[in-house]
Parts: structure tokens; sequence; C-alpha cells
């Protein structure tokens, strides 16, 4: 399920994804959002777990959001 915090996280991701054609930063969802770092990192883990997005380690890392978002991004929002 997706509450609009989640929704707000996942839209921001899919925008900066779309745009910037690079993976998300923690940082810049926290800046676009105003929630605090630890409640978009416990987001995040839960939009992984419900297969919206998808994260990557190291310098180049971040989050992007997977097909199955961008699909459920255009049906639902």
């Amino acid at each position: 399920m997706c509450t609009e915090r989640r929704k707000c996280i996942l839209t921001v991701i899919v925008e900066k994804h779309k745009s910037l054609k690079r993976k998300v930063k923690i940082a810049e969802i926290e800046s676009e959002t105003g929630i605090s770092m630890a409640i978009v990192r416990r987001e995040l883990d839960i939009l992984k777990g419900l297969d919206l997005v998808r994260s990557e380690h190291g310098p180049k890392g971040g989050y992007s959001p997977t097909i199955y978002a961008a699909r459920k991004f255009m049906l639902d929002f």
C-alpha cells in the first residue's frame, strides 16, 4: 500500500530519474520533500519491498524506479 508520503517520495524518484537520467540520492529526496533522511530511508525500504524502486550502492548509486513503478505511476497518479 502506498501512503501519501510514499507517493511523494516515489514521485520525486520518477521525475528526477526521468529528467536527469541517473539514480536519485537520498539527500535529493530529502531536499525535495522536506522529509527527514531517516524516514526517507525507512520508506525506501518499504518501496523496495513493494518492487517500486531499486537501489545501487557506491559513488554512482542511488534509487531508480522499477518498470512496475513507472506503469503504476502512470495509472495511479
